[in-house]
């Protein structure tokens, strides 16, 4: 999962994963406090989709 107030930026990342045939998903929220910027979310919800990212893309973190 992936959080950002740069939407630009988490729509292109959005593009190179499809490219890469993993399927995500974009949420966007506002904040409580109004004087925060609206952020947005980038999540690959499924677990083959995961599986994907972990066999093409390779980076994982254990604390991430």
């Amino acid at each position: 999962m992936g959080q950002s107030v740069n939407k630009k930026g988490l729509k292109g990342t959005q593009k190179l994963l499809k490219d890469f045939d993993i399927n995500t998903k974009f949420y966007a929220y506002e904040r409580k406090r109004k004087n925060h910027s609206k952020n947005y979310l980038l999540v690959i919800a499924k677990k083959e989709e995961r599986y994907k990212y972990l066999i093409n893309i390779g980076f994982n973190h254990p604390l991430k």
